[in-house]
């Protein structure tokens, strides 16, 4: 997970001083770049953690107008900024009981290039 932008001047800094800046087109190449590899680069981080178990914060199910019969909820792990980070997808328990506000212990089972999937192992 990486956010990414071009550099500009800021007044007051030794940097907005300095002369023979890159050019804005250079700056806007080695963003795109970036912003190119990032993905795989989150997908292999999150692979690294497909087998261990996460303390996982649920946010809000998945039901009503957001019903996804993939996943029942959708938590965070204390390493996923609400609106900033990937999630974790909660597949469906057999009781259908994941309430929001509630912390539960899941195993990562797959990820994705920004999310992770995880099944519920304790309420």
């Amino acid at each position: 997970r990486v956010g990414g932008f071009t550099y500009s001047p800021e007044d007051g800094t030794r940097a907005a001083a300095m002369e023979d800046s890159v050019p804005a087109s250079l700056k806007r190449e080695r963003l795109e770049e970036l912003m190119d590899v990032q993905p795989s680069i989150s997908f292999e981080r999150n692979l690294e953690q497909v087998g261990t178990v996460r303390r996982v914060l649920v946010d809000r199910r998945l039901d009503g107008a957001d019903a996804d019969p993939d996943f029942e909820a959708v938590g965070r792990t204390e390493s996923q900024a609400l609106d900033v980070d990937g999630a974790t997808q909660l597949l469906p328990t057999e009781d259908g009981v994941l309430t929001p506000g509630h912390f539960v212990d899941v195993e990562i089972v797959d990820a994705l290039e920004y999310d992770l999937i995880g099944k519920v192992v304790t309420t």
